[in-house]
């Protein structure tokens, strides 16, 4: 008698999972590429056009991954009320986002102090929105403050985190998700606090199954980010 092993097929949820990783990829190579065409277009690799010229080819493919999965797996948000926006999600989403800036990123980096030079996490924004005018200053904060919760939204809590979650469980696809959000910023210094970040973005898709809250929650914590740079 002869033993054969059977194959095991890798289950839906890990199949769903590689071209999700897979898009991602695409969309930070996206990212450089559109970037460099900005900044070679205006000769500055600081300035605001390589900014957004390389934000718009990163959400452009995080948006074509969303309707990838949505077409090809019927992946779409947590559950069937996930992309609701309940009046009540935008005053608590917003606190909560204010908070997460003002008061847990502060005491996340307050152990750190002496070990590196806080100023120099906000030192390239500092540098960018000083060189803007008000033109200039709408654009980018239509693009922070708006566009950039709803894209990421959408792709990391509404497409990555539930892919995750059927796979490997709710604590992990918080979890991972969360570090991939926080190394998609490609700042080592802020790599915790946006991983904080995303933490609680994900904790509020799970805790109200509904995207919205989220979406209020991120928009919460970039309008904060970006009203102190402009302000202070």
């Amino acid at each position: 008698m002869t033993c054969q092993r059977v194959p095991v097929a890798p289950s839906p949820g890990f199949v769903r999972f590689l071209p999700i990783l897979g898009g991602y990829v695409m969309a930070v190579l996206a990212s450089a590429v559109t970037g460099g065409m900005g900044a070679a277009a205006s000769g500055d690799a600081d300035g605001v056009v390589a900014l957004v010229a390389g934000q718009i080819g990163f959400w452009s493919i995080l948006i074509g991954v969303v309707v990838y999965a949505r077409a090809q797996f019927g992946v779409w948000v947590v559950g069937s009320t996930a992309a609701e926006l309940r009046w009540t999600d935008v005053p608590v989403g917003l606190a909560i986002g204010a908070l997460t800036q003002l008061v847990a990123l502060p005491a996340l980096y307050l152990p750190f102090r002496s070990l590196f030079d806080l100023s120099e996490m906000s030192a390239p924004a500092d540098e960018l929105l000083g060189d803007l005018g008000g033109g200039g200053l709408i654009v980018v904060g239509l693009g922070v403050v708006i566009i950039a919760p709803i894209v990421e939204e959408l792709f990391f809590r509404g497409l990555l985190l539930r892919t995750m979650r059927a796979q490997w469980g709710t604590a992990t696809a918080v979890l991972g998700s969360s570090i991939i959000f926080g190394a998609t910023h490609f700042q080592p210094l802020q790599f915790a606090g946006l991983t904080l970040a995303g933490l609680i973005f994900a904790g509020a898709t799970v805790r109200t199954g509904r995207l919205g809250s989220a979406i209020a929650v991120h928009v919460g914590f970039n309008a904060t980010t970006f009203a102190a740079l402009v302000l202070l």
